[in-house]
């Protein structure tokens, strides 16, 4: 676990360092140019696991809370001071102050190939409010996840107490086009054929 990340979870506790170590695990995988959504900000804990481990990350890196005042329960209040006090204010994430819902509807983002999100969140309907847009396969993160909690797109990537990382299924077409150019792993089960081939090559990730 890096050194600012680690001190955040240490005084704060709204991570655990397993939960710390699954993020960025998901990190060090993921193409230069994802885009990356926080929807939990918390007091930026999340946010910190990503970036202090891939700081090229932090100029696509997109926090949305309706909270910019000074609060003990976080925002995004908290996740600026988090980054500023820690000699990190060159990478902030880009901060709205926007409720998660409404931004769902109406803030212009696409293709967004990491959303993080609380179970309860998604339980709540969130992830659907998001649905239009994510890139296809777009990596799913929950937070606080009860050992109960359950979802329809297969198995967990990563996980670790209650926070879990999967890969969602998607309705979207995928031309193998579409896959060749792709920086993410596309599965060859969820790529259309073409009329001259039948089946897709699986793209791997970029490499760092």
């Amino acid at each position: 676990m890096n050194k600012r990340t680690e001190d955040m979870v240490k005084s704060f506790h709204y991570m655990t360092e397993q939960e710390v170590e699954a993020l960025t695990n998901l990190a060090k995988d993921l193409p230069d140019d994802s885009v990356i959504v926080n929807l939990d900000v918390e007091i930026g804990t999340s946010s910190m696991a990503i970036i202090e481990e891939r700081p090229e990350l932090a100029h696509r890196f997109i926090s949305i809370d309706p909270r910019m005042n000074n609060n003990p329960f976080g925002g995004l209040y908290n996740e600026r001071n988090a980054f500023t006090s820690r000699g990190m204010e060159k990478y902030l994430p880009k901060q709205i102050t926007m409720n998660q819902w409404k931004a769902g509807a109406e803030y212009k983002v696409s293709d967004v190939d990491v959303l993080i999100l609380t179970a309860k969140q998604a339980e709540e309907g969130l992830l659907e409010a998001w649905e239009s847009k994510l890139a296809p396969c777009a990596y799913i993160v929950l937070k606080n996840c009860s050992t109960s909690f359950t979802h329809d797109d297969g198995e967990d990537l990563l996980g670790a107490d209650g926070l879990r990382v999967y890969r969602r299924k998607t309705n979207v077409t995928i031309t193998e086009e579409d896959a060749k150019t792709s920086e993410l792993v596309i599965p060859d089960e969820v790529v259309t054929p073409s009329k001259k081939s039948e089946t897709a090559p699986q793209k791997k990730l970029a490499k760092k």
